[in-house]
């Protein structure tokens, strides 16, 4: 006798698995900041190695620190300029470029977008953090500082171009696939229904999706008469690819999501997750050691007890 399948949880049905994977398996996120629970102990683990690795980094001084910024900087760089160039060759690139090129008029005299682009410059060249403070006080005096900010500036501005376009291909790349697969769910759940008698045939999606769905789909759907379109919607929900890629740019823990699936997608899955949480790591490993650094250089600026025990106050820190 076989097993009663048990009935799909209603969370997973009206999200992605990707978001439902993230927010229910791995963060066990409650639906609200005032529900509590326990600690998610899954997630120790990985904090332990990293804070491990930023201590090893860190624990024979600023020269070997250096270097190891060094790397952690680049290796980032490499992996945004290849993913750059395979996102153009996705499908739906050009979708999401066009988004990104075509923006609201009305959005140039938004107060709020001009404040969250302010913000996002001023985290980005670090202005006010104490990384950077610290950082820069190993500086010789003779070191041009306005050269150097200039050219921050400049890095800053080029990778911002390249990870935003990059960003909007594989955004539209993940808006196509799954609008996609909502008209191949849509005309499944007609087939069904007309088969049931729910359904006139007239009702009836065209056979072959394989080619282009959205495509095909929507030119069949808008060919409809008034009625027959309305009995289809109120069946099915409407597969729009401008709706989808909406969704995406809800928020950043939305884009971040939406990146993580759209690398499902792709041919050698595994490695191209792979290479995008490797850059992550490196780009949070990095930012670590900045931040420690900042706490380090103001208590043995101050107190000759940590200059002396360097490798005490890093391992006690981290």
């Amino acid at each position: 006798m076989s097993k009663a399948r048990s009935p799909p949880d209603p969370e997973c049905e009206q999200t992605t698995p990707s978001i439902y994977f993230w927010y229910r398996q791995t963060l066990k996120a409650s639906d609200r900041i005032e529900d509590g629970g326990s600690p998610v102990y899954s997630l120790v683990l990985p904090f332990f190695v990293c804070w491990c690795l930023v201590g090893a980094f860190m624990i024979n001084g600023l020269k070997s620190t250096g270097k190891v910024i060094c790397v952690l900087v680049l290796l980032p760089y490499f992996i945004i300029i290849g993913f750059f160039i395979r996102s153009l060759l996705l499908e739906g690139a050009k979708f999401g470029l066009q988004q990104l090129v075509v923006a609201k008029i009305s959005d140039v005299y938004n107060v709020s977008v001009w404040s969250a682009a302010g913000g996002q410059v001023l985290f980005n060249t670090g202005i006010g953090l104490g990384s950077v403070a610290s950082l820069a006080s190993y500086m010789p005096q003779s070191n041009n500082c306005l050269s150097d900010a200039f050219l921050v500036s400049v890095i800053n501005l080029l990778t911002l171009l390249i990870v935003t376009s990059f960003n909007f291909s594989v955004l539209g790349f993940w808006a196509t696939v799954i609008t996609h697969r909502c008209c191949e769910r849509n005309a499944e759940i007609l087939l069904k229904l007309i088969n049931l008698g729910k359904l006139p045939p007239d009702a009836k999606p065209p056979l072959d999706l394989l080619d282009n769905p959205t495509s095909i789909y929507n030119t069949w759907f808008n060919g409809l008469p008034q009625h027959i379109k309305s009995m289809v919607l109120r069946e099915v929900t409407e597969c729009n690819i401008e709706t989808q890629f909406l969704k995406a740019s809800e928020g950043p823990k939305f884009v971040f999501l939406s990146f993580v699936e759209a690398m499902s997608f792709l041919p050698l899955s595994v490695f191209w997750s792979f290479i995008f949480f490797l850059m992550l790591l490196t780009m949070g490993l990095s930012s670590a050691i900045g931040i420690v650094q900042g706490i380090i250089t103001p208590l043995q600026d101050n107190f000759s007890f940590f200059r002396k025990h360097t490798k005490l106050l890093i391992g006690t820190l981290t």
